[in-house]
């Protein structure tokens, strides 16, 4: 299940528990971390009106602490003591690449994560992760792939080919 904080703005993963609840070895958890929109740091992704009418920035944040603080209120809401997979949700432009992978890399180490993935991340962004990780491997990279959208084909299948990750298309 494709789950991340953003969704619902928290809610997605607090529903998903209940409907887990007894069966979360049956299934395999991929969560998504690095946007936030409770909080003011970062790059602004995108902005909406909400059901309430209420306005809201979306904001870039892949800085370690904001990182950990997405993972650990995540598994609280999915009442799990762990996530399968963990992306960073997009690229954050003001953190230098190598950070992030830092901070889930000791989510590992922790047993709070199994496998390290990115997302929306170009070919050479994908470079700077796979630099950045010392002790566990990239696992994935998920992106916009389809019959129209083939940017993928030049810049990160051959990447994917070569370090052995795997490719989760949207």
């Amino acid at each position: 299940i494709d789950t991340a904080p953003l969704y619902g703005f928290g809610d997605v993963e607090s529903a998903l528990s209940e409907c887990l609840s007894g069966r979360r070895n049956r299934v395999e958890l991929l969560g998504k971390v690095g946007l936030r929109w409770d909080d003011e740091h970062g790059d602004v992704l995108f902005e909406f009106e909400d059901a309430s009418g209420k306005r809201r920035r979306v904001r870039r944040d892949c800085r370690p602490e904001a990182i950990r603080r997405d993972v650990e209120e995540s598994l609280v809401r999915l009442r799990a003591d762990h996530i399968d997979l963990c992306q960073t949700h997009h690229p954050a432009r003001r953190v230098p690449i190598a950070e992030a992978p830092g901070a889930l890399e000791d989510l590992v180490d922790e047993g709070k994560i199994r496998h390290i993935g990115v997302s929306n991340f170009t070919g050479p962004e994908i470079e700077g992760a796979l630099a950045a990780l010392e002790r566990h491997p990239l696992a994935s990279d998920q992106l916009e792939y389809n019959l129209v959208k083939r940017t993928a084909d030049r810049e990160v299948l051959p990447l994917s080919r070569k370090h052995g990750f795997g490719l989760l298309a949207y």
